[in-house]
């Protein structure tokens, strides 16, 4: 039992430092728990309203909003997403295909994308939005009303988990002391080399 609740305790840490990256989505001045910052390649946060480009001085990438979640914002944010530009504000192509949320913002999320009438009105339209997204819930999520939208194929070339070490349990016996004593060792890391996969929401 103990080495399985060590093993738990492990893995609840790895999901703990992956939910970080979202946690600090919207900071750019606060340190992961591996010391590294926040703030990414271009010195902003992950979700942010100036992001500079390199090649245009007068370019400002935003992919942050306030808007609390409804079919309302997850459709005006699906067209913000297809308006992503290069640093040559040329479009990226960019395709929200996924809402990521925490615990409490489950239902309504489940309910704007599965629902097959409109949400939210009396009208008999048909839902846009219906089977339109995927859904991820992430209980590690610190923020009750933050939520995100996000192209799952861009963020697969642009967010990074590292399984440097994978978990390890081990066990020492020390017959003088007559003691057992267990542990589990690991080394993992996450981070993002760009941020024109995601825009994220968090409501004032």
């Amino acid at each position: 039992n103990m080495t399985t609740e060590f093993a738990l305790g492990a893995a609840r840490t790895k999901e703990a430092h992956a939910a970080e990256i979202f946690n600090y989505a919207f900071s750019a001045s606060d340190t992961y728990s591996s010391g590294d910052s926040t703030a990414g390649p271009d010195s902003k946060a992950l979700c942010a309203t100036d992001h500079p480009s390199t090649t245009d001085g007068a370019y400002s990438g935003c992919n942050k909003g306030t808007d609390a979640l409804s079919a309302k914002s997850v459709e005006s944010t699906r067209i913000l997403v297809k308006g992503i530009t290069d640093g040559r504000g040329n479009k990226v192509y960019a395709n929200m295909d996924m809402l990521l949320v925490p615990l409490g913002l489950e239902e309504i999320a489940w309910e704007i994308i599965n629902s097959k009438g409109k949400v939210d009105t009396a009208d008999n339209n048909r839902n846009f939005h219906q089977g339109r997204y995927k859904l991820a819930v992430w209980d590690e999520l610190t923020d009750s009303t933050a939520w995100f939208g996000i192209d799952s194929d861009r963020m697969k070339r642009h967010l990074a988990w590292f399984n440097r070490v994978n978990l390890e349990n081990y066990k020492k016996f020390d017959p003088d002391l007559q003691t057992l004593t267990f542990g589990v060792y690991g080394r993992w890391g996450a981070g993002f080399n760009g941020w024109r996969w995601v825009y994220g929401h968090q409501p004032a």
